[in-house]
């Protein structure tokens, strides 16, 4: 099955502005994707970058993990981008 360059245009669409919202892309996408099949269309303003709040961990681990991962990120744009805020 071919990826259409829409489809491919989409999805680096929500990785940039994840990006731009300094949200670590992985995370988000993870969370939004597991989050869509169950979700009402009303709210699907909640699942856009700018408005996105991560569910609550379901342990302290994915908790400690989704951390590391926002740090990670953030140094990275810190490196990468020196306008970036924190």
């Amino acid at each position: 099955m071919a990826v259409e360059p829409i489809d491919m245009l989409a999805g680096m669409t929500l990785v940039q502005s994840a990006k731009l919202n300094c949200l670590d892309p992985y995370a988000y996408l993870r969370d939004i994707l597991t989050r869509l099949p169950t979700n009402l269309n009303s709210y699907i303003e909640e699942l856009l970058p700018h408005n996105w709040k991560p569910r609550v961990a379901e342990s302290a681990n994915d908790s400690a993990q989704l951390t590391a991962s926002r740090t990670r990120y953030r140094q990275t744009i810190k490196v990468s981008w020196p306008f970036a805020n924190n």
